[in-house]
């Protein structure tokens, strides 16, 4: 994977990830982020999911490893 590829790849996780900050923010704000909200889970569940990801990336770079 070159320099170009990787960073193509991480850019919308990136991007999906400062989303999900932006949602717990705002359930946070509403004290609704908490494990009995089942958006709250999901949301977490999908950040888990991509920062996996991001790992998965991180090593296939050579220089990375």
């Amino acid at each position: 994977m070159t320099n170009d590829e990787y960073y193509a790849a991480c850019r919308p996780i990136h991007a999906e990830l400062r989303a999900i900050a932006e949602r717990t923010y705002v359930m946070a704000r509403a004290l609704c982020a908490e494990p009995s909200n089942p958006e709250f889970v999901a949301t977490m569940n999908r950040q888990a999911a991509l920062l996996r990801r991001l790992g998965e990336l991180d090593d296939q770079m050579p220089n990375r490893k």
